[in-house]
């Protein structure tokens, strides 16, 4: 038989093992990396009911209303409540404020002139009134946003109960 040159076996094969190992190192290395990144989900989280806004336009001129979602931020349009009518609006619990705050400007339509109401903390699913008023001019200066309270219906039927019976 003959001598076998066993060097480039040798290093043939050391050298598929070092391109292994280091393929494998750097799987290894990606998989702790992504591992390190992951964030342990607390499952589906729930969408907060949206905030109702009963708004009276008690004036002449239709008005514009949008929600505040910042105090430096864009106005995010709700709808228009025409003259002397009533709308319902809603805001998604997401447009609000930080800490749950709603602030609403309004707009007369045909006017220059915005009202920007002061920031009322509401709760998911909370009802707020808006009544609206203008001036001959347009201005709405007068106009206020407030909580409205819970209708309970125990509540009704206690404060019934309660009173005394008529004669």
């Amino acid at each position: 038989m003959g001598v076998v040159d066993l060097r480039g076996v040798a290093g043939h094969g050391a050298g598929r093992r070092r391109r292994a190992i280091g393929a494998l190192a750097v799987l290894v290395g990606g998989l702790l990396v992504s591992a390190g990144c992951f964030r342990k989900s607390k499952g589906v989280q729930p969408v907060p009911d949206p905030v109702t806004v009963v708004a009276s336009n008690r004036g002449f001129f239709d008005v514009d209303v949008y929600v505040l979602p910042s105090t430096a931020g864009n106005a995010l349009r709700l709808g228009t409540v025409t003259g002397f009518s009533e709308a319902k609006l809603t805001v998604r619990y997401n447009q609000l404020q930080a800490g749950g705050t709603l602030a609403v400007r309004l707009h007369g339509i045909g006017t220059s002139y915005v009202w920007d109401s002061p920031g009322l903390s509401v709760s998911p699913g909370e009802r707020v009134a808006l009544d609206i008023y203008t001036d001959a001019d347009g201005r709405l200066s007068r106009s206020v946003l407030y909580p409205l309270p819970d209708v309970d219906s125990s509540a009704l039927s206690a404060r019934a109960a309660a009173r005394p019976a008529a004669r």
